[in-house]
């Protein structure tokens, strides 16, 4: 046991120097070809780590059998797989070239559209902002982008990369530099995850900005989980931003990016639903989101990154990463203390001791 943790160290090391290299080098100088050049490169690249990965291929094929058996019956699981290695693969190209400002622009322009611009224009013409529940779905970030780039202004929320306590060192590199570069290019206002004033996504709603917010794969971390029904089980979403919709009255839609062309990766299509009709019960909308994200994931499924993570998303998962403090942010922990010493929680209602809700406790 003691041979095999000393070998593992340098082993460790050696893959996270070329994880390193990949993300700053190899990933950097392939987003400088012509545009569409890369993605044959970056797919072979998701095939490889298909083939090596052998924990993450056998993770993600147990979910996609449980949660989608007719992939099964149809013969296309292993295809489908390796499709979600393949379009995780293209992120960190697509990251970069999101960076470049004024030829991300131009290219996803022409290669890219729009679905439902107009239901988004509705709401924001009732001057009160919208809320776009997102996920992590191929690039999630471009179609943020591609409304920008349409003349809506933006104001997204995120987790600042050196707040993360279980992320590769390079990645938070990746992640903090792709950031920095977009808000300086692109002009998008972001909100940080438990760094944020109260109120202050309420003041960018009351100026007319959309909100855009990732709800899938929750952090232990979060105090507004709920549970709802999802692929046939239980899981647990954050539900803030439905506090935000009763609070403030801003219309709710679904958004997502997905290739339109399999065989060609320049095409994408944007999806803006039309805005939910809500019942004021949160269980119930939450649900109805959730329905929303799930339908789309059917339809795509390599889109989606969650597979090989469900089990992070099951209640009894998320009940144990609390019970033994096993948060995802780092300042979590001292958040937690401050509150119990305060009697309160958080100021942000986002962050801080995780807790739960669900039907049976209630």
């Amino acid at each position: 046991m003691r041979i095999k943790t000393l070998i593992s160290i340098p082993l460790h090391g050696v893959a996270s120097l070329f994880l390193g290299l990949d993300l700053l080098v190899f990933y950097p100088l392939i987003s400088l070809l012509p545009f569409g050049w890369a993605y044959p490169i970056t797919r072979a690249r998701g095939r490889l780590h298909y083939a090596l990965m052998k924990r993450m291929r056998r993770a993600v094929l147990e979910d996609l059998e449980e949660s989608m058996p007719e992939l099964v019956e149809s013969g296309r699981l292993e295809k489908v797989a390796r499709g979600v290695f393949e379009m995780q693969a293209t992120f960190f190209h697509d990251s970069y070239l999101l960076c470049s400002g004024a030829r991300a622009k131009r290219v996803m322009l022409a290669y890219g559209r729009m679905e439902g611009s107009a239901h988004l224009d509705d709401s924001l013409g009732l001057g009160k902002g919208a809320l776009l529940a997102t996920m992590h779905f191929g690039h999630y970030f471009f179609a943020g982008g591609m409304l920008l780039w349409h003349g809506y202004p933006l104001c997204a929320y995120a987790v600042w990369p050196w707040d993360l306590k279980k992320v590769n060192f390079f990645l938070k590199l990746h992640h903090w530099y792709t950031f920095k570069r977009s808000i300086s290019e692109h002009k998008v206002h972001m909100i940080w995850a438990a760094r944020h004033r109260k109120g202050e996504i309420q003041e960018f709603l009351a100026k007319g900005y959309p909100f855009y917010a990732l709800l899938d794969i929750p952090l232990p971390d979060k105090t507004d989980l709920e549970e709802v029904v999802f692929f046939g089980r239980p899981a647990l979403f954050p539900s803030r931003i439905l506090d935000l919709a009763y609070a403030t009255g801003a219309p709710l839609h679904v958004v997502y990016l997905y290739r339109d062309d399999p065989r060609d990766w320049r095409r994408s299509t944007t999806v803006i639903t039309e805005p939910l009709t809500l019942s004021g019960r949160k269980k119930e909308d939450l649900q109805q989101v959730v329905s929303r994200l799930e339908a789309a994931i059917r339809a795509h499924p390599e889109h989606w990154w969650g597979w090989g993570y469900l089990k992070r998303m099951r209640p009894e998962y998320i009940a144990k990463a609390q019970q033994a403090r096993d948060y995802t942010l780092k300042s979590t922990s001292s958040r937690e203390a401050a509150s119990r010493t305060q009697g309160s929680a958080t100021s942000t209602g986002n962050e801080g001791r995780g807790r739960w809700r669900s039907s049976t406790n209630r």
